[in-house]
């Protein structure tokens, strides 16, 4: 498609009508795959195609360079689903194979990459890496730009799988700014799960570029820093993440991402196999800020816990990795019903960062349920009732008697509680390493 080509359809239509046998079989040839190039070559869609593998998706058939490759200007157009609810399965793309990257987007910028499986089959399990990089973003041409193009989309349903590709699963360079990497499950990728290459990069240790004070330095996404997490522990089902911006922008709002992963890649930086959750934070006026979010994901002690920042369409590298830990479980280690009732508002504050000036406060006279309980410490963990987060404070040395526990229905005063082996603090809450 090129020199003004618009509006065209290679695949299906997606309008629920055949659409699982509307796609092509685009492999095996000399070049690229599929082209978009040109000014004007605008508002395309390339769905539900296998590019760069057999007709039945078992094995690489390679085209030479790109599975698909956006050049020249074009833009607006979109690889993949369009998420309305109607065949959006059926809109995928397989790019995989290939011998060059799966797609590459050269000085274009608004186009669209969603729902495909990049490097892999339809069922995530094949290894069909491409030869580079799963998707690659660069504004060659002097003065050229490649912004604003979309790796994922705004809901989970939008995501890529970009997996066993021989460099980076995704890689920026150049003038390559605000473009949004969200939603993606990204793992077991030979290079970095995100790679964003400065002006003058060759690359550092495993293609990591480190945070900078101040967040001023200048190249692909603006070389966004990457969130520093400080704990991550799971108890009865709740993974709960700590964590901090540290030399962000100042007075800045960051949508902060977290994944999952099997395991954590050399250089100690990680990909983002399964999306977990995420939270919006705001830097203070020195670009710092600390966070710590809770989501009722099954999440396995032992695996490791990933993040990226997003602003201004701009998404960070992945962060270092941070292995989950477990919490102990309140199930045989307190009585059923158990429940905890401050006798005057406590404050806690969280613990999962020495500057955290976080705190919660547990109000007098309403019945708290712990979600964890630490048999060594007598620490418990609680929702907080204001930020809707997990309370993670460390017990206030020479604290008076506050709580009053509540176990089948009967008040255990604070002079009881030593008989079934708890001790008060003032402010009890689970403990964090």
């Amino acid at each position: 498609l090129r020199n003004g080509a618009s509006g065209n359809v290679i695949g299906t239509n997606g309008d629920g009508n055949g659409d699982n046998s509307e796609g092509n079989l685009i492999s095996g040839n000399a070049h690229n795959g599929v082209v978009i190039s040109g000014q004007g070559t605008d508002n395309n869609q390339i769905a539900g195609n296998y590019i760069g593998i057999n007709g039945n998706g078992s094995a690489a058939l390679p085209n030479v360079l790109v599975g698909v490759n956006i050049f020249g200007g074009a833009a607006n157009n979109r690889i993949g689903t369009d998420n309305d609810g109607v065949s959006d399965a059926a809109e995928a793309n397989v790019i995989s194979g290939n011998l060059r990257s799966g797609i590459s987007i050269n000085t274009s910028s608004d186009n669209v990459i969603t729902g495909n499986y990049i490097g892999t089959n339809q069922g995530g399990g094949l290894m069909l890496g491409n030869g580079d990089h799963g998707i690659n973003i660069v504004a060659s041409d002097p003065g050229g730009q490649a912004n604003n193009n979309w790796i994922g989309g705004l809901t989970l349903d939008t995501g890529n799988l970009i997996a066993f590709n021989q460099k980076s699963g995704v890689q920026l360079s150049g003038n390559a700014i605000q473009n949004p990497i969200v939603y993606n499950s990204i793992h077991s990728n030979v290079g970095p799960g995100i790679n964003l290459l400065g002006p003058n990069s060759g690359g550092e240790l495993y293609g990591i570029t480190h945070n900078d004070i101040g967040d001023g330095d200048s190249g692909s996404n603006d070389l966004l820093n990457f969130p520093e997490l400080t704990n991550a522990l799971v108890v009865n089902n709740t993974v709960s993440i700590a964590g901090e911006i540290v030399d962000g922008l100042p007075n800045t709002a960051f949508t902060v991402q977290f994944f999952a992963n099997d395991m954590c890649d050399l250089g100690n930086h990680g990909e983002g196999q399964t999306y977990i959750g995420e939270t919006v934070v705001n830097t203070d006026g020195s670009g710092y800020v600390g966070f710590l979010s809770n989501f009722n994901q099954s999440v396995s002690a032992g695996s490791y816990i990933t993040a990226t920042a997003t602003n201004n369409s701009n998404t960070s590298e992945f962060s270092e990795c941070f292995e989950v830990e477990s919490g102990q479980q309140l199930q045989g280690e307190l009585p059923p019903d158990f429940s905890v009732t401050p006798n005057r508002n406590i404050n806690c504050r969280y613990a999962c960062t020495t500057l955290s000036a976080i705190a919660d406060t547990l109000l007098e006279g309403i019945v708290y349920v712990p979600l964890g309980y630490d048999p060594q410490t007598g620490y418990f963990m609680f929702a907080g009732p204001s930020f809707g987060e997990t309370c993670y404070a460390a017990p206030v040395a020479g604290g008076t008697p506050l709580m009053a526990l509540e176990v089948d229905g009967l008040t255990i005063e604070p002079d009881e509680i030593a008989s079934i082996g708890i001790d008060l603090f003032s402010c009890p809450a689970f403990s964090t390493p």
